[in-house]
């Protein structure tokens, strides 16, 4: 309850975070395409399953715990520590920013910039709400967004900003099948046993390869 995440104002925490999610959410995307123009931030996949049934449900307990863990650590209980321990506000918000910037910055320069962002944003909103709740909102909308986006979008759409799809479209492998009897090569040499038979051919399910298979082998010494 000191970190104001509990449900006395439901209301007005999910206006509030809904209105920081717009806010963080919409420039975020915006310097991460910029940043994948420029070549400073690396090819984000945000999600790494397919699109089964079980993926959304998946996903919304992934976007609730990666909220909950880093609002609450890296911007409630960093922020009040550190004003026990008597720091100024402003090295207090620099502080929980850099980080929340520091651990993104495996995705390049953009998205540890947006993050320090982020930061500033948040740690300024928790110092003068004290309420952590609208920052989980808020964390959890963007997630949400950006899990669900990821996984139903068109994976043309997401390559065109950049992002690899969730769906890759893998090519079949041709199918092979053993040719018939009537296929099968001849030996007009008379270079095979009594008993000995010859080898069908394997083809593919081209046409043109199965009709060229017997011709091939024909032609071929054992």
């Amino acid at each position: 309850a000191r970190l104001g995440l509990d449900r006395t104002r439901p209301g007005r925490d999910l206006l509030a975070g809904l209105g920081l999610a717009a806010l963080i959410g919409v420039p975020g995307l915006g310097l991460y395409v910029v940043g994948r123009a420029l070549g400073i931030t690396v090819q984000v996949q945000a999600v790494g399953i397919e699109p089964h049934w079980w993926a959304v449900p998946v996903l919304l307990l992934s976007a609730a715990r990666s909220a909950v863990l880093e609002e609450v650590i890296a911007v409630g209980y960093l922020t009040e520590r550190l004003r026990d321990l008597r720091w100024a506000v402003p090295a207090s918000i620099a502080a929980s920013a850099l980080l929340r910037a520091s651990y993104h910055l495996y995705q390049g320069i953009g998205p540890f910039v947006g993050n320090a962002v982020m930061g500033v944003v948040f740690a300024w909103y928790y110092h003068r709400t004290r309420r952590v709740g609208p920052l989980v909102l808020a964390h959890f909308a963007i997630d949400l967004v950006a899990f669900l986006g990821y996984l139903l979008l068109p994976p043309e759409l997401l390559a065109s900003w950049g992002v690899r799809g969730a769906r890759p479209v893998v090519p079949r492998r041709p199918r092979l099948r053993i040719a018939p009897m009537s296929e099968a090569p001849k030996d007009p040499a008379g270079t095979l046993g009594p008993h000995q038979e010859p080898a069908a051919p394997l083809a593919s399910t081209s046409d043109d390869d199965a009709s060229q298979a017997p011709s091939a082998a024909s032609g071929a010494t054992p």
